[in-house]
């Protein structure tokens, strides 16, 4: 249905209040793009996986994720803010990964399709981006396997410092960190860190790509699965 009347629709307004008691009323317009983004199958499927469990508790208060973004679409802004806040709860809380990968997907898509619409290049679309967070999902085995642990504890001041120049686009700052680590183990730091140099969306999607892997999200493989 969502679907069909997407196609009929032009702009239409529609009242929206913030999430909070304090918040106002507003009128906001929610243009054709907005309703596309929304009945995109993989957007849909995230945003619904969010709903089943929408809330994150920071300290004595529960902060609806679900919501948020789906605010954030409604009102075309992009999800950054929101996925910052998931990371630095993430440092000290693993439970909050999934949504945040949720949360990055949904942006991914979205960027994805926007770009397509402006005939740009996406830089290998989804596929680079999975092999991005991969290789930060490699580089955190490898850490702990070296400190004999498989807690994260050791890596939450690299966490930190990678996400703190994240936020800011200091891709410098970024690399210095990757280096500095990457030569503290065997491995190679990957080609697609080249891609970070192209600018700064494409910095910020690998970088997070990145990140999560580096928190511990990656593809469970199915041998992964047979042996738990």
């Amino acid at each position: 249905m969502l679907q069909e009347k997407s196609k009929e629709l032009g702009n239409i307004q529609v009242i929206t209040r913030g999430l909070y008691e304090n918040d106002r009323f507003t009128f906001d317009i929610v243009s054709k793009e907005v309703l596309k983004l929304c009945n995109e199958k993989k957007i849909r499927s995230n945003l619904n996986y969010l709903a089943q469990y929408p809330y994150v508790k920071i300290g004595k208060d529960y902060w609806n994720v679900h919501e948020n973004v789906i605010l954030n679409l409604l009102r075309y802004r992009n999800q950054y803010g929101i996925l910052k806040k998931l990371m630095r709860l993430a440092i000290e809380n693993d439970g909050i990964v999934p949504k945040a990968a949720l949360v990055y997907e949904i942006q991914l898509q979205t960027n994805l399709i926007k770009k397509a619409e402006k005939n740009e290049k996406t830089g290998g679309g989804f596929m680079s981006r999975y092999k991005v967070r991969e290789q930060g999902y490699e580089l955190r085995t490898e850490l702990l396997r070296v400190k004999q642990t498989d807690k994260d504890d050791c890596i939450r001041g690299t966490i930190y410092q990678l996400l703190n120049a994240l936020s800011v686009g200091n891709v410098e700052r970024f690399m210095e960190v990757i280096m500095r680590t990457y030569c503290s183990t065997k491995l190679q730091v990957p080609d697609a860190f080249i891609e970070f140099l192209r600018d700064r969306d494409t910095f910020t999607e690998y970088g997070y790509a990145f990140l999560l892997g580096l928190k511990g999200s990656h593809i469970v493989k199915k041998e992964e699965v047979t042996n738990e």
